[in-house]
């Protein structure tokens, strides 16, 4: 997980807002609703926010929040292949069923992978369990409802995940063992692309005997968290920076 800077003052941004206030959909609209009315926030975003009636720039929006999250999902760091797939989903970092008032508030939206209808549809044939089918998903597929302790809307998030040469995310203390239990990021299929993907990178000097010296280890590291020339980000590059981390000496 890595914090996700918004940016307000986008305008795409300003122009959702106002399409949200004109629809009274904005959040102070729906809290003054929700003092005399029981609101549904699923309905809300299936039949309203996703609705071009209602917001037209909707599909903008999706594209603002992509560009900031360098089009990696925002819990596991997976590509996006947005917008071409059925891989991703708007993702409420606070639930639209327990907070509907923020159904459509950027300030509570982000992008998270998924999986599409064929991969799901071949799951139901090859696991034959719900339970089982159910432990294979992630991130937001997974999460449902649930509330999280720590998000990538938290400046600090970053500093209560670490990552292993196996895959394997651990958390700092209790609340970020449960939010990596919330969002099964220790699936198999996550840890063996996590492991896969360190194995890609290589922190061994030309002739792979020594380490690199911690110049180029730290060259290294900013490297990994550059965008490329369309503004994405590499597959679970936190992750690689994580590693670079733990072999860096402390400053």
């Amino acid at each position: 997980m890595r914090y996700i800077e918004k940016h307000f003052d986008a305008p795409v941004i300003i122009q959702h807002e106002h399409e949200l206030a004109s629809a009274n959909l904005d959040e102070a609209n729906l809290l003054k609703r929700k003092e005399t009315e029981t609101l549904d926030g699923n309905i809300l975003y299936k039949e309203q926010i996703r609705s071009t009636e209602y917001i037209p720039h909707w599909k903008d929006l999706q594209v603002q929040m992509c560009q900031d999250q360098g089009g990696v999902c925002c819990y596991c760091g997976l590509k996006l292949q947005f917008p071409d797939t059925q891989h991703y989903s708007v993702e409420h970092v606070l639930p639209r069923s327990k907070f509907p008032e923020l159904v459509g508030e950027y300030k509570n939206l982000l992008l998270s992978c998924h999986s599409s209808e064929l991969e799901r549809a071949l799951l139901k044939k090859t696991i034959h369990s719900k339970k089982e089918r159910k432990n294979t998903l992630h991130c937001d597929e997974f999460k449902d409802n649930k509330e999280l302790h720590y998000s990538p809307l938290q400046a600090d998030c970053a500093s209560y995940f670490s990552y292993k040469l196996n895959g394997e995310v651990k958390g700092s203390d209790k609340e970020a063992e449960e939010d990596i239990k919330t969002l099964n990021l220790n699936c198999h299929s996550l840890k063996e692309r996590r492991r896969r993907q360190m194995l890609a990178y290589s922190f061994l000097t030309a002739n792979s005997q020594e380490m690199l010296d911690i110049d180029s280890l730290r060259a290294y590291r900013k490297e990994v968290e550059k965008r490329d020339a369309n503004g994405n980000h590499g597959e679970f590059y936190f992750v690689i920076a994580d590693l670079l981390d733990q072999l860096l000496p402390a400053v």
